[in-house]
C-alpha cells in the first residue's frame, strides 16, 4: 500500500508541479511580418463534405486561388464537388485514399512558393489571420499556432456543450501553458495538424522521412523537424478546429487518432534524448513525455486501489492539490473559452481521468494495429538466445511485476542502422515481450512462468514476420547449487521448411546471485548448426550485477555480449555473426530503466 500511495503522489506531484513551472514562465511575443502571396495553402479533403465549406470560406479571405491546393484523398462523399464549387479556380489533386501525409507530399512536388500553411479540411482561420513569414526568412524553421475547439451553435435555451468547454479547457492548457513554456527555447514539440507553417524546400526534404502513417503524423512531423536541427516556435494566433461534442466522438478521436500516435512516436522522443545537441530543456520535455505515458497505468491502478481500501484522505488531498493547480492554471489562461469556470475545473480532474484510460485504449490499439495485425521483419537468434538467458533471473524475482523498457540501436550486415523500442512487462508469472520502432526487427513474445513442485515450466508463443514460433522450457534444480535447462521451440517458417530447435544447460549458483551458464543449442533448420553459449553472472546485490558471455557454433562464427544493471537502469552491448538461420551479422547498443512492482 505504502508503494501505491507513493506512486500516486508522486506522479500527481511531478505533473503539479511541471505544470505550476510552465504557468509562471514568461512568454515573450516575436514580431514578424506577413506576405500571403508568398504563402500557399495545403488542405487535405478526405470526406468532410459538411465542413469544407466554412474552412474554404474563411481561406479565400486572406490567400489567393491560385496558391490554394486541395487534394481529394480518395473521399467517397462529395466533398470534392463542394470545394469546387466553392473556389474553382483553385489547384485540385485526386489520389487514391492513402493517408494524409501522402497527399500533402503530392501537392509539395508542384508548389513554387518559399513557405507552405498545412490546413486542416475543418479548421477555420479568423478573418485578422496573418501568417508570420519573416520568422521562417530568419533562424525559426516552423510555427505553430493557438488552437482552439470551436463551440457549435446551439438554441438558445440550451447552455454551452460541457464536452467542448471540457476540451476548451484542455486545448488553452496545451497552448497557452506548454507551447508558450516551450517556446522559450524554440521547440515546441507538436505543431497541430489543423495549422502550421513550414519552410517550403524544408518540408519536402523532412517529408522524405516520414512514416507516412496517419494516427500521430503531426506529432512525427514536428518531432523530426527538430531531430533535424530544426527551430519551433508558437505563435498566439486563435484558429478554431472541429472538436468532437459527444462522448462516443471524443473515444474514436483519442483512442483511434490521438494516442496511438503518440505511442508509436516514442522512438522519435529516445532519438531527441540521446542526440547530442538537443536543448537541456527539449531533452527533459522528451524525458518527461516518456515517463508520463509509463505512468499511466500506475496512476490508474492506484486509483482504483485507493478507492478499493476506501484511502478518501489520499484522494481528498490529491483531489485538492489539483483543484489548485487547474485555478491557477486557469487564472493564466483567461481566454474566455467557458461560461462556466467553476464547473469546468471541479470536472477537469474526472476529464483527465478519462483521458488516462484513453491513452491505454490507444496503446492497446497501437499493439493491435503495429505488432499483431502487421506482418513480422527478421529476428536474429542473438536476441532469442539472450532473452532466454534471462528467463532464469526473472523466475526468481520476488516481486510480482516488472517494466522493461530500452532503447535500442542496431546495426547489421547490410550496413543499416535501425532504432529501436523494446519493452518487456511481467506480472505475477505472465510476461510480454515486443519492439515498437518502425523499421526495427518487430516481434512479439507471449509467455508464462508456472511452478509444479520443484520444476518450473516457461510455455511461450513468439510472432515474427517470417515464422511463428511455439515453445516450451523447463528448470529443474539438482544438488544444491545447479539448475538443470531444457528448451524445445518448434518454427514454423514462411521461407523455409518447418524445423525444430533443441537447447540444453545448466546453471552453477556459486554465491548469492552470482552464477555461471552453459547452454548448448542445436538447430535443425537451414544452418543445421550447434551453438555453445557461456555466460558469467557477477552481482554485488540482486539490482547491482554485470553479465558477461560469448558464444561460437560449429560454422565458427562467434558472438559476445556484455551487461550492466544499476538499480533502475541498464545498459548492454552485444555482437553475434551469421548466427540465425537467415544469415545475417547484428550489433545491439541498449539502454534501458527496469520498474518493479
Amino acid at each position: 500500500m505504502k508503494i501505491v500511495i507513493f506512486v500516486i503522489c508522486l506522479a500527481f506531484l511531478v505533473d503539479g508541479i511541471k505544470v505550476l513551472i510552465e504557468s509562471f514562465s514568461p512568454y515573450k511575443r516575436k514580431h514578424y511580418q506577413w506576405n500571403h502571396s508568398q504563402v500557399s495553402v495545403i488542405i487535405p479533403l478526405y470526406n468532410k463534405e459538411r465542413k469544407i465549406k466554412k474552412t474554404l470560406k474563411s481561406v479565400i479571405q486572406l490567400f489567393s486561388e491560385k496558391n490554394i491546393f486541395i487534394i481529394d484523398d480518395g473521399s467517397t462523399d462529395k466533398s470534392l464537388a463542394k470545394a469546387k464549387s466553392i473556389l474553382p479556380m483553385a489547384n485540385f489533386i485526386s489520389t487514391e485514399n492513402q493517408g494524409k501525409v501522402r497527399a500533402i507530399e503530392e501537392a509539395l512536388k508542384i508548389i513554387q512558393t518559399p513557405f507552405v500553411l498545412l490546413l486542416d479540411a475543418d479548421s477555420i482561420l479568423p478573418p485578422i489571420f496573418r501568417c508570420p513569414i519573416s520568422l521562417l526568412e530568419k533562424e525559426i524553421t516552423a510555427v505553430a499556432f493557438n488552437i482552439m475547439p470551436e463551440q457549435k451553435l446551439r438554441p438558445l435555451w440550451k447552455k454551452r456543450n460541457l464536452l467542448l468547454e471540457l476540451q476548451g479547457h484542455e486545448y488553452a492548457k496545451s497552448m497557452q501553458i506548454g507551447r508558450k513554456f516551450q517556446h522559450r527555447t524554440a521547440s515546441v514539440q507538436c505543431i497541430s495538424g489543423a495549422a502550421g507553417l513550414f519552410k517550403t524546400s524544408r518540408l519536402k526534404k523532412l517529408t522524405e522521412k516520414h512514416t507516412k502513417v496517419f494516427p500521430g503524423e503531426d506529432l512525427e512531423r514536428t518531432l523530426i523537424e527538430l531531430a533535424s536541427e530544426g527551430k519551433v516556435v508558437f505563435v498566439d494566433q486563435v484558429i478554431k478546429t472541429d472538436a468532437p461534442d459527444n462522448l462516443i466522438d471524443l473515444i474514436k478521436q483519442r483512442v483511434f487518432g490521438w494516442w496511438p500516435g503518440l505511442w508509436r512516436n516514442i522512438p522519435l522522443f529516445f532519438k531527441l534524448i540521446i542526440k547530442r545537441n538537443t536543448a537541456f530543456q527539449l531533452k527533459g520535455e522528451s524525458v518527461y513525455q516518456l515517463v508520463s505515458l509509463f505512468l499511466d497505468p500506475f496512476k490508474l491502478v492506484s486509483l482504483v486501489t485507493l478507492l478499493y481500501y476506501h484511502m478518501w484522505t489520499i484522494l481528498a488531498v490529491l483531489l485538492f492539490f489539483y483543484l489548485i493547480v487547474e485555478t491557477i492554471v486557469y487564472s493564466r489562461i483567461k481566454i474566455g473559452y467557458t461560461e462556466r469556470p467553476a464547473i469546468i475545473i471541479a470536472l477537469y480532474s474526472l476529464y483527465n481521468l478519462l483521458q488516462m484510460i484513453l491513452r491505454l485504449g490507444g496503446l492497446m490499439v497501437f499493439i493491435w494495429n503495429q505488432v499483431i495485425k502487421k506482418n513480422w521483419p527478421k529476428v536474429t537468434t542473438s536476441f532469442l538466445v539472450l532473452a532466454l538467458l534471462v528467463l532464469p533471473s526473472r523466475a526468481d524475482n520476488k516481486k510480482s511485476g516488472i517494466i522493461d523498457i530500452s532503447y535500442q540501436k542496431i546495426v547489421d550486415s547490410n550496413h543499416r542502422t535501425i532504432d529501436n523500442c523494446n519493452a518487456y512487462f511481467g506480472l505475477k508469472g505472465f510476461y510480454l515481450n515486443l519492439n515498437t520502432a518502425e523499421g526495427a526487427p518487430r516481434y512479439l513474445i507471449l509467455g508464462q512462468y508456472i511452478k509444479s513442485g520443484k520444476l518450473l515450466f516457461i510455455p511461450e508463443v513468439r510472432i515474427k514476420k517470417y515464422d511463428r514460433i511455439v515453445g516450451i522450457a523447463a528448470h529443474k534444480p539438482i544438488l544444491k547449487s545447479v539448475v538443470i535447462k531444457t528448451k524445445i521451440d518448434y518454427v514454423f517458417s514462411k521461407i523455409i521448411d518447418n524445423f525444430t530447435i533443441f537447447q540444453l544447460g545448466a546453471d552453477y549458483y556459486w554465491k548469492d546471485y552470482n552464477f555461471t551458464s552453459l547452454d548448448v543449442i542445436k538447430e535443425f533448420g537451414r544452418k543445421k548448426a550447434v551453438t555453445v553459449i557461456l555466460k558469467n553472472h557477477l552481482a554485488l546485490r540482486k539490482d547491482i550485477f554485470i553479465r558477461v558471455g560469448a558464444a561460437i557454433n560449429s560454422l565458427k562464427n562467434k558472438g559476445f555480449f556484455v551487461n550492466l544493471r544499476l538499480k533502475q537502469f541498464h545498459i548492454g552491448y552485444s555482437s553475434f555473426q551469421n548466427f540465425d538461420y537467415y544469415e545475417f551479422n547484428r550489433e545491439y547498443f541498449t539502454i534501458g530503466i527496469i520498474f518493479e512492482f
